[in-house]
């Protein structure tokens, strides 16, 4: 899966221009989401399956050569925004909120598009759950700070920097987390981790 993010006039048409340079290097567009509109442009992400042998470079070069077109952004083996990926992510930390500060971090990736999420503690600079060997120099990383002394980190590759909407969208689930984290743990106190233990000891919105 490729997605691509491309600033275009904010016009009839030109999206369908994208489309039709998609269709002729037999691309087949999965999802389309407008980012932004402001000012008589839009950024908008494609994320498309290429066919074998299809080289993503070329795609992105026919894109950046459209009229008016303008390619902020690439990212191979990206996951499409699926809203049940999201349901089953909330769903999950229903069904285990004995650990539901480390399964929100271990699921947060695959619903936000992300390589890796991480909690450090602010306290000592160490990780307090997340592989740390999952940053890269070149990451483009969020950093968010949530209760007990924590703060969450949220990195992919640069060459798709988070957008604004994006780190809004983190924020929302964050917090939506956090509301469920604190308030379904309380049949879960004597088996809940440390780490949840801590979370919701010292909870408050993050």
């Amino acid at each position: 899966m490729l997605r691509v993010r491309v600033e275009v006039a904010d016009r009839p048409g030109s999206l369908a221009g994208a489309s039709a340079i998609v269709a002729e290097c037999s691309g087949d567009i999965a999802q389309f989401v407008v980012m932004q509109r402001d000012n008589g442009v839009a950024i908008d992400d494609l994320w498309m399956t290429l066919p074998a042998g299809q080289s993503p470079t070329d795609v992105v070069a026919h894109l950046g050569r459209a009229e008016g077109a303008h390619v902020l952004g690439v990212r191979t083996g990206a996951a499409p925004i699926e809203f049940d990926a999201q349901l089953d992510f909330l769903a999950y930390l229903f069904a285990a909120p004995e650990r539901g500060v480390e399964a929100f971090v271990d699921m947060l990736p695959t619903v936000t598009d992300a390589d890796w999420a991480a909690l450090r503690d602010d306290a000592t600079g160490m990780f307090a759950h997340g592989a740390e060997d999952c940053r890269r120099a070149m990451d483009a990383v969020i950093e968010l700070v949530v209760s007990g002394g924590l703060t969450l980190l949220v990195g992919r590759d640069g060459n798709l920097p988070w957008h604004p909407a994006e780190v809004r969208r983190i924020v929302s689930v964050l917090e939506l987390a956090s509301l469920l984290i604190a308030h379904t743990t309380g049949s879960a106190m004597g088996t809940r981790t440390g780490l949840t233990s801590r979370f919701v000891g010292s909870y408050q919105l993050a």
